[in-house]
């Protein structure tokens, strides 16, 4: 069999597998999980499954956990459909490199689903109502009716490396033993066509000029203005749940002994800011037409129908001559004072019933925001925090805070605990959140006065986003100034990836990267910061990782492009060493005679190729191998090997085999050479070899520092 083939037969059954089930058998469709509901667990023998009660994040959208069989048309097919998602829920087979090792992911049966209903939409359509009519002929007219309709490459892999799978599992679903191998010796991609394969960990980090004014109007909204809008935002909860009135006299009474209120407490009548139709073709040109008859009805109790009168129209004409329109309408009110006046309320207006909703829900925005980038938590891992996951724990003098909660990702059908240690802005972001509503998950609410499963919406979570920053924007902007700029001309797309990655690379690409993040989020302890780093469960130190490999990758293809495109070369032992590596990139780029679009990814590929650790420093670049850097040589080999990076506060760049220097450094040179002078002048009380060793190291930096540019 050829090299190119799938890992062995993968066809056999596995020891203990499950028989496969007819089509009224009544066993849960996943066989090996905990169920907390058990009336909740999908069955085979029904047309949908609702596979949300068995994963443990409590948020995933219904409409990716749901699969509605009926969309397929024949019965064979669609208990074929059924019995090849139970068999990969259920059932693991060999490894290879289309299907793994182990059973499907919740998560991922939707997406399997809709795969095979695809290609079994394509033999219906060929009048083929069972897998045993199936021929190979069957897959290449599949793949030439994606081809017809415009399927990219990247789309007819993804479409047919079902038809692997469902060849693997042929054993597991009825009347399907003839079904042929696809394409045998060869994979999807032979079939389908090279496609672009995004980078691991590309996605884009937030820029420090969009980041900072956002982290910051979310920190203002959850210190300052939340209180405020809690307060207006419970009102409207309760106003919404209030009833109306039962008949038009109850009405008229209510509405009265509200008016009267509203005079005696010197208030008046709730605004609209654009007139009612039917209110201005009634009363023409009268200023009750912006009355905001909606509020109104909640506020007095009074019914709909009962305020569109024009009699009643008519009276609160004559009685808004007296008590006069407000802006808002509800009791809650900003209390809390401007972000750049603290002389007047943050909020001139008043809230409605509307307004107060927008604002919970920007609100939840905001400590999303606080909570995510500061803890390095995933959106699961935030969302499926739950009330009263804030924990604080005190030995001796050293007090830390605590959140919670569950790490999904790679965890199995049941989820992990863990355990962040965060800063005091998280957990006010957790307390704000616990008061605004009464929900167990503390993202579990929406503004719609219902507890639901993304009340922050799954699906619309990156709207929300950026939705927040035009909030901000609308009410916060100054004259000539955006309080959350835009980048390079346009408002930045935010979405929920973005966070946790832009801070593993805050803190990866700078040395001393914990201290340096201490200092920025005025940590009141290092042990603090390395919360962001220790929590294995969640995997964010892979993060932090990648995002120094991916940073130290671009370091060095700027100085590829500084070589390639301006002859420039590079200092010191491993530097030359370095410019060799580039002409030889280059060559190879040349001769193959890439497109041009293609040659930045082709180089990068080759620059990752490179196996030691790229680390720019102020003075001199460390590309780092243990075994030769000259910082280690005071440690045992044991300990030197264990090293990932070099002690920069021993750098000889000049004697190391590490050691490389780029021209922007001798400014930094000649600064320590001025530093090294100034401590000999200053100092009193040194000897002579003292000096001679001063005069020495100042010598070599003034050289390193005039040194000319080294150019191809």
């Amino acid at each position: 069999m050829s090299k190119r083939a799938l890992v062995g037969e993968a066809v056999q059954r596995e020891t203990g597998a499950p028989s496969i089930p007819t089509p009224e058998d009544p066993r849960p469709v996943r066989t090996r999980s905990p169920y907390e509901n058990e009336s909740r667990v999908p069955r085979f023998h029904e047309s949908s499954w609702d596979l949300s009660q068995l994963h443990p994040n409590a948020t995933l959208p219904r409409t990716n956990a749901t699969l509605t069989f009926d969309d397929v048309e024949s019965l064979a097919l669609r208990h074929a459909a059924k019995q090849f998602i139970y068999a990969r829920l259920n059932v693991a087979l060999p490894r290879g490199r289309v299907f793994s090792g182990d059973t499907m992911a919740i998560t991922g049966a939707y997406s399997e689903f809709r795969h095979i209903w695809w290609f079994f939409k394509h033999l219906e359509s060929r009048n083929i109502f069972d897998l045993g009519e199936v021929v190979h002929e069957h897959y290449l007219t599949y793949v030439e009716d994606l081809r017809r309709h415009g399927a990219s490459n990247l789309t007819v892999n993804h479409r047919i490396q079902v038809l692997w799978r469902l060849f693997a599992y042929r054993s597991h679903i009825s009347g399907a033993d003839t079904v042929p191998r696809p394409w045998p010796g060869y994979d999807p991609i032979d079939i389908s066509g090279p496609f672009y394969r995004p980078a691991e960990n590309s996605t884009p980090r937030v820029p420090a000029p969009v980041m900072m004014p956002l982290l910051n109007w979310a920190l203002w909204y959850v210190e300052e203005a939340g209180p405020d809008i809690i307060r207006a935002v419970r009102e409207a909860r309760a106003l919404k749940g209030r009833e109306f009135a039962a008949d038009p006299v109850v009405s008229e009474r209510r509405l009265l002994r509200w008016l009267n209120e509203r005079e005696r407490n010197g208030r008046g009548l709730p605004r609209r800011d654009s007139e009612l139709s039917f209110i201005s073709r009634l009363m023409p040109g009268q200023p009750i037409a912006f009355l905001n008859l909606n509020l109104l009805a909640h506020l007095s109790g009074a019914r709909h129908d009962f305020l569109k009168k024009k009699r009643t129209l008519m009276m609160l004409n004559e009685r808004l001559s007296v008590l006069g329109f407000e802006s808002g309408g509800l009791d809650a009110v900003a209390t809390a004072p401007h972000p750049f006046d603290r002389d007047r309320a943050w909020r001139a207006n008043g809230f409605t019933i509307q307004t107060a909703d927008c604002a919970g829900r920007m609100l939840m925005a905001a400590c999303w925001i606080v909570i995510a980038y500061l803890s390095g938590m995933r959106d699961s891992e935030v969302r499926n925090l739950r009330r009263g996951c804030r924990r604080t724990s005190t030995v001796g003098a050293d007090t830390r805070l605590w959140v919670d909660g569950l790490a999904i990702k790679g965890q199995g059908d049941t989820g992990l605990d863990a355990s962040w240690v965060v800063i005091a802005p998280v957990h006010q972001a957790i307390e704000r959140l616990e008061e605004l509503h009464d929900a167990e998950l503390i993202f579990g609410w929406s503004p719609q006065d219902r507890e639901t499963r993304d009340g922050l919406p799954t699906l619309g979570l990156s709207r929300t986003l950026n939705e927040f920053v035009q909030y901000v924007n609308q009410h916060h902007s100054t004259e000539g100034s955006q309080a959350i700029p835009d980048w390079e001309g346009a408002p930045w797309s935010l979405n929920s990836r973005q966070f946790r990655r832009t801070i593993a690379w805050y803190i990866a690409r700078r040395p001393f990267g914990l201290i340096g993040l201490k200092r920025q989020y005025k940590h009141a302890d290092i042990r603090t910061s390395m919360g962001y780093a220790g929590t294995s469960e969640s995997g964010f130190p892979g993060e932090i990782e990648a995002a120094r490999s991916l940073d130290a990758t671009e370091d060095l293809y700027e100085l590829y492009i500084m070589h390639s495109e301006h002859g420039r070369l590079l200092g010191g032992p491993r530097g030359e060493r370095l410019n060799d590596e580039f002409r030889k990139i280059l060559a190879e780029i040349d001769e193959d005679d890439l497109p041009q679009a293609a040659k930045p990814d082709a180089v990068r590929t080759m620059l990752r190729m490179i196996d030691q650790r790229y680390i720019a420093g102020p003075l001199a670049d460390c590309l780092f191998r243990a075994e030769r850097a000259r910082c280690l040589r005071h440690l045992p080999m044991s300990e030197r090997i264990e090293r990932d990076r070099p002690i920069l506060a021993l750098c000889q760049p000049d004697d190391c085999g590490n050691g490389l220097t780029r021209p922007e450094q001798r400014e930094g040179w000649a600064q320590a050479a001025e530093r090294s002078a100034h401590f000999r002048r200053t100092t009193k009380g040194l000897d002579d070899a003292q000096k001679i060793v001063s005069r020495s190291i100042e010598a070599a930096y003034r050289r390193r520092a005039a040194e000319p540019d080294l150019t191809t």
